[in-house]
């Protein structure tokens, strides 16, 4: 009785968003959070936010490499613009683009950072200057349950 008991446990769980995807991901800037849709696969990172009519304003999409580089973003096949945050390994800000316009006729312009990063923040056009983002501003990062700086 009592494995059976643990797999209806487990099983629940799993029903209630106990683990897995139930777990919510966020990105922080001061005390400004918003929900984040991470990618991570090559294929992921390809397609971004192409083709998509626009993003919510209570929401990011997060970039996540595994190793630090300078990552490049272009605005192919993107139907809004969108404000763009490098962030380091140190989860501070490294650069910033906004209002980044969609790429209109080829070649598309790349935007990047001027340092090595982690992670690339692609949010609503206007976020940065409406919430102050600046360079060296600290990043709160909630993956999978916890806390990437540590808390």
């Amino acid at each position: 009785m009592g494995l059976r008991y643990l797999v209806i446990l487990l099983l629940m769980l799993v029903l209630l968003g106990g683990c897995g995807s139930g777990v919510s991901k966020r990105v922080c800037f001061g005390d400004k959070c918003m929900e984040a849709e991470v990618v991570s696969t090559p294929e992921e990172k390809r397609i971004g936010l192409m083709g998509r009519e626009g993003i919510d304003n209570d929401k990011v999409m997060l970039f996540v490499w595994e190793e630090e580089g300078v990552y490049s973003i272009w605005m192919k096949n993107m139907k809004f613009s969108i404000d763009i945050i490098w962030v380091g390994k140190d989860l501070k800000v490294k650069h910033t683009e906004s209002n980044v316009p969609p790429c209109r006729a080829d070649p598309c312009e790349v935007y990047m950072p001027r340092e090595k990063v982690l992670y690339v923040v692609e949010t609503v056009s206007g976020f940065v200057s409406k919430n102050n983002i600046k360079n060296g501003d600290a990043v709160r990062l909630t993956l999978d349950g916890t806390n990437e700086n540590g808390h």
